[in-house]
């Protein structure tokens, strides 16, 4: 049996939305397939400027009489676009669209549907086949619409944003004069001219362009206006600030760089000096545009503070000199002679004349070298004054070597002294009084002249007579000793014959004399010294002053009694003690004694002419023994004690004893030990010092004795 081979040739016609493409030949060579015979898979492609899609082509298995075929297997293209299969020309053939037969003996079919096609062919021999499945799908195409926000024409630096509105899902690529831009946001900002639009498009590519196309305008900025900065005086009258403009443009002033515009110039207000800055840009007539803003400062500059002039005065007939001005550094002095106002000035300052007296008013200003700004006018009085009539002076009287010689005069008012010492023509004046030199005694003569502290103009000179007197000797005092809180009287010394005491305290130069005498104060002891001078009535030349010191001695500190082992008593006092029993004087004035009989001892010292206090009483007893009979005692020692008492006794019938102790003022029982033994020491610590009963008792009550002890 012969074996039949059908070429199968299949041609595919891509209409894309409505618009015929090139038909595309693909045979079987085409997709890798030699002799007839399918030996492999090959792959057909058609693409466009906004679509792609690939078709491939799979083996048949032979089937009957029938070697191959050929089928298109899937194909994705946009919506709106045609396809076109092709077969080559069979006796017979039938097309099937979703298994429905549409066509019968036709070679093309034209679908813009998605779904499955196939062919089955016949080759007039009885003998059929047919194609595999073709599945087609159109995917659709997305919106796009755009939204200009803010004016397609504006100026450089100002900026547009044109946002978009597309198919969720759909891609977004904008393009300015037909170049695409890299943002991948909606909204696009645009700062440059040009043509902008976009365009969206689906997963397969299935482009959408935005239907309105914005064309952006944008304009650029007129330069900055020249300026140059200016200066003025203070308070001088300006005009308006006024510069070149740009032919086609106009200016806008501003305050500052914030502040809100105005066409209108300023004009710079002077009243206050300082550096004021403005602004000022130019506005495109056309484009409205307006350039960057230039600053100019105009500086107000100070005007010079009028100069320093000071009145002058002359004395009627002096020579006077060419007036002088002070003005500050950087500036020049300009005269106007007479004239407060208006007149012409000059450099050279004018000489006044002092033949009359009388006052005259000169003005002058000054000039800044650099602003070229004028000061007010400063005024400069010229006084011509006549001259002082002399001071009126008196005689003087000092004592010899007296430092207080001070000579004065009375001048008139707003007039000052001027001294020459003892020059009656000729000499340097001084405004310092002279001190009268008073080493020797006899008559000098001192001059003096007033000069008027308004003109300066001075007066003939006075003639001032000094005399020098003897001064008296010290008077004659002695020192005085008191005790402390003693009864004082009056210090005394003796004035020579017309003279009269001076007593000054405890000043020994200086303070304030006084004629009556001090009483010194005894209240504290130390040592003060008193000075006392006197004064002749006739000169009243005082003399040196003499000294008196007046010591206050301390009363001396009352003196502490003491026993010894050996029964002395002894003063705390070094000397001076006087010793008392029951309050008598004894003859006694040693440090140490001894009394001879029991009583009450007390001691006082004199230092330096005071009496201490009494000391307190000792309680002094000659013996500390109670004998009871040839064989019997009772004992306690020493006394006075201070912690510990030996008790010793030998009495019949008891072997122990009982002692209490009572306070001898007033009567108190202190404190008691029982069941004392022979020999017994006793401590009694808890006892202060001072003089006490001590009562011996037995248990029985039978026997009972008394001491007076003392407690150190």
């Amino acid at each position: 049996m012969v074996k039949h081979f059908i070429n199968i040739i299949f041609f595919v016609l891509i209409s894309f939305n409505g618009n015929a493409q090139t038909l595309k030949r693909y045979t079987l060579n085409s997709l890798g397939f030699s002799n007839n015979t399918i030996s492999s898979m090959g792959e057909i492609s058609i693409k466009n400027d906004s679509n792609s899609t690939t078709l491939v082509g799979y083996p048949i298995p032979p089937k009957l009489f029938l070697d191959t075929t050929v089928f298109i297997q899937e194909g994705l293209f946009c919506a709106g676009d045609s396809i076109k299969l092709y077969i080559k020309k069979s006796p017979f053939n039938k097309w099937y669209e979703n298994g429905t037969l549409i066509a019968e003996n036709k070679d093309t079919i034209i679908t813009k549907k998605s779904a499955t096609y196939y062919a089955v062919m016949e080759d007039g021999f009885g003998y059929t086949d047919s194609t595999r499945k073709i599945n087609t799908k159109f995917d659709t195409y997305p919106d796009v619409t755009l939204n200009l926000s803010g004016d397609s024409v504006f100026c450089d630096g100002k900026q547009a944003v044109i946002r978009s509105n597309r198919t969720n899902g759909s891609n977004l690529v904008w393009l300015m004069d037909g170049q695409p831009i890299t943002n991948a946001s909606d909204s696009l900002l645009i700062k440059k001219a040009g043509t902008y639009f976009a365009y969206a498009s689906s997963p397969n590519n299935c482009k959408t362009f935005s239907k309105t196309k914005y064309k952006i305008v944008v304009n650029p900025l007129p330069q900055a206006p020249t300026v140059r900065d200016t200066a003025f005086c203070q308070n001088q009258i300006v005009d308006t600030l006024k510069y070149n403009v740009t032919i086609g443009n106009t200016f806008l002033w501003y305050n500052s760089t914030t502040s809100a515009s105005s066409n209108i110039a300023p004009k710079p207000i002077t009243s206050m000096a300082g550096s004021y800055n403005y602004y000022v840009s130019q506005l495109n007539n056309t484009t409205f545009c307006e350039s960057p803003k230039s600053k100019l400062t105009v500086t107000i500059n100070d005007l010079p503070a009028a100069p320093i002039t000071s009145a002058v005065s002359y004395c009627s007939g002096a020579i006077a000199t060419a007036l002088i001005a002070t003005s500050t550094t950087g500036n020049n002095l300009l005269w106007y002679g007479q004239n407060a106002t208006g007149g012409s000035s000059s450099n050279t300052s004018p000489i006044p004349l002092t033949i009359n007296t009388g006052s005259s008013d000169y003005f002058v200003s000054q000039r800044n070298q650099l602003t070229g700004c004028e000061s007010p006018r400063s005024l400069l009085t010229v006084k011509i004054n006549p001259i002082p009539v002399e001071p009126v002076v008196n005689s003087y009287s000092f004592c010899l070597d007296v430092t207080s010689s001070v000579l004065s005069a009375t001048a008139n008012v707003d007039h000052i002294l001027y001294w020459y010492g003892s020059n009656a023509t000729g000499g340097s004046g001084s405004t310092s009084a002279p001190s009268a030199v008073t080493k020797t005694v006899g008559v000098y003569d001192y001059y003096v002249s007033q000069r008027n502290n308004l003109t300066s103009c001075e007066s003939v000179r006075s003639k001032i007579v000094v005399t020098i007197n003897e001064t008296p000797g010290a008077p004659k005092a002695d020192n005085v000793a008191l005790c402390v809180g003693a009864t004082s009287t009056s210090l005394i010394a003796n004035a020579s014959a017309g003279h009269t005491l001076l007593w000054y305290g405890s000043n020994a130069t200086g303070g304030q004399s006084s004629k009556t005498a001090p009483i010194p104060s005894t209240n504290n002891k130390g040592s003060v010294d008193y000075y006392v001078s006197q004064l002749n009535n006739t000169t009243f030349c005082e003399s040196p002053r003499t000294k008196l010191s007046i010591t206050v001695f301390e009363i001396p500190t009352t003196p502490n009694l003491t026993r010894d082992t050996a029964n002395y008593l002894s003063s705390s006092a070094i000397n001076g003690n006087s010793w008392y029993k029951d309050g008598v004087l004894l003859n006694d004035t040693l440090t140490k004694f001894k009394p001879t009989a029991s009583g009450a001892y007390s001691v006082k010292t004199l230092q330096n002419g005071c009496i201490s206090p009494m000391s307190s009483i000792y309680y002094f007893l000659v013996t500390d023994i109670i004998n009871l009979s040839a064989t019997e005692f009772i004992k306690l020692a020493p006394n006075p004690f201070q912690t510990k008492l030996n008790f010793d006794f030998v009495v019949k019938g008891y072997q122990k004893l009982n002692m209490d102790i009572f306070e001898l003022a007033t009567g108190r029982k202190v404190t008691s030990r029982v069941g004392l033994t022979p020999g017994s020491p006793v401590y009694l610590p808890e006892l202060v010092r001072g003089t006490y009963i001590v009562r011996i008792t037995s248990a029985d009550g039978k026997l009972s004795y008394q001491f007076k002890m003392v407690k150190m």
